[in-house]
């Protein structure tokens, strides 16, 4: 009998340990299952907007027509784009400008100028630019304002050479806006063609200078002029005349649609440049991305540290009208000492289409508040 009772109290624990032991392995399926459960996205495609932004074109009767940014090719939309010949769909020079500024067209000429065949160009710009009364309707295709009207030949001349499209959007392009805007999925998929994954950035307070290919840069995901004062730590690049890869700028863009990301480069506060240079930098989805080392971001664009010979300078401010104080308050101190003037000069000597893009900045060395901003 005590035999008997011994097997039962053992076979009783042994049933117990049996059972513990499958209500173990079941939680741990269950909570395995779980993470290997994909988490819900949400539905936007934008940071700082909370919905997409629709791109609104005319047709050739006047009428609107609305279509969200899909990153397909537009249709061919009478009213909004200009063609001419068809490029490769490699890469693509954008401008946005909403101001009238005379500097702007001949920015545009020398942009134009210094970019080879296999190069398409976008100007995004504002309805009221385009709506403005004027004269000539090979711009936006109706009436356009008469500064650009007055630059029809610089249009006729970059149509002749390579595929153009003059698009009017409808975010109000201002310093306050800006930076919202370019880390925004619509901006970048508003540009054309679709399929062109190199994109430059310029400015009309940007000149090309004639030095060296900019194709040459293509490897790199991103180059900028090199920051003298390293925000967050950073070297490569400002915005201001940039070259970028748009499927990797895209990949930053999604990373911060989740509702509680704390990324770096997911913040709102920080300028566009800063966050997509951070991102590219640091974030491990674009582990492969090349940024381009300050040595060679100074040979590409000159804004506060000096080069020789750069592709191009960022040195202006006020759609072109005046130098950059702070640029030129930088470069004073590491290049030619400390005068405004020299610095001035020494510029102009090193790009010389600066002379042609802002004559009087360049020979007027005394740089007065007419061509000194502050």
């Amino acid at each position: 009998m005590r035999k008997t009772a011994g097997c039962l109290r053992l076979l009783g624990w042994l049933a117990i340990f049996v059972a513990t032991v499958l209500v173990v392995t079941m939680h741990v399926f269950v909570a395995t299952e779980q993470r290997e459960l994909p988490l819900p996205r949400p539905t936007s495609r934008l940071t700082g907007y909370r919905t997409r932004v629709p791109i609104t074109t005319k047709s050739s009767t006047g009428a609107s027509v609305s279509r969200p940014g899909t990153g397909t090719s537009a249709t061919r939309v009478a009213g909004h784009i200009t063609e001419g010949k068809e490029a490769d769909g490699c890469c693509v020079a954008v401008i946005t400008e909403t101001r009238r500024s005379p500097e702007f067209l001949s920015v545009i000429a020398n942009v134009d100028e210094h970019l080879n065949e296999r190069w398409s160009l976008q100007i995004l710009t504002s309805h009221e630019v385009c709506e403005a009364d004027g004269v000539g309707a090979k711009c936006c295709g109706f009436q356009t304002a008469s500064w650009l009207s007055s630059g029809l030949d610089v249009v006729e001349g970059v149509r002749a050479k390579r595929r153009l499209v003059i698009r009017p959007v409808p975010w109000p392009f201002n310093h306050d806006t800006i930076n919202k805007i370019m880390f925004n999925a619509s901006f970048w998929e508003a540009i054309e063609p679709s399929n062109a994954d190199k994109v430059l950035v310029f400015q009309s307070d940007s000149v090309m200078c004639g030095s060296g290919d900019l194709d040459d840069f293509l490897e790199y995901d991103y180059i900028g002029a090199p920051w003298k004062h390293r925000p967050l730590g950073l070297s490569v690049g400002n915005g201001g005349f940039s070259l970028r890869s748009r499927s990797l700028l895209m990949e930053c863009i999604r990373s911060c649609e989740e509702e509680e990301v704390s990324l770096v480069h997911c913040d709102t506060t920080l300028n566009e440049d800063v966050r997509f240079a951070h991102c590219l930098s640091h974030f491990p989805l674009t582990k492969s991305a090349r940024v381009a080392p300050p040595d060679m971001a100074r040979t590409f664009a000159v804004e506060t540290l000096p080069a020789a010979r750069p592709l191009a300078v960022h040195v202006l401010q006020d759609s072109g009208r005046r130098w950059s104080k702070k640029a030129l308050d930088d470069l004073r101190w590491t290049w030619y000492g400390s005068s405004y003037a020299k610095v001035a000069e020494t510029l102009c000597e090193i790009c010389p289409p600066l002379a042609a893009i802002a004559p009087g900045r360049c020979r007027d060395f005394d740089l007065d508040d007419e061509y000194l901003d502050d």
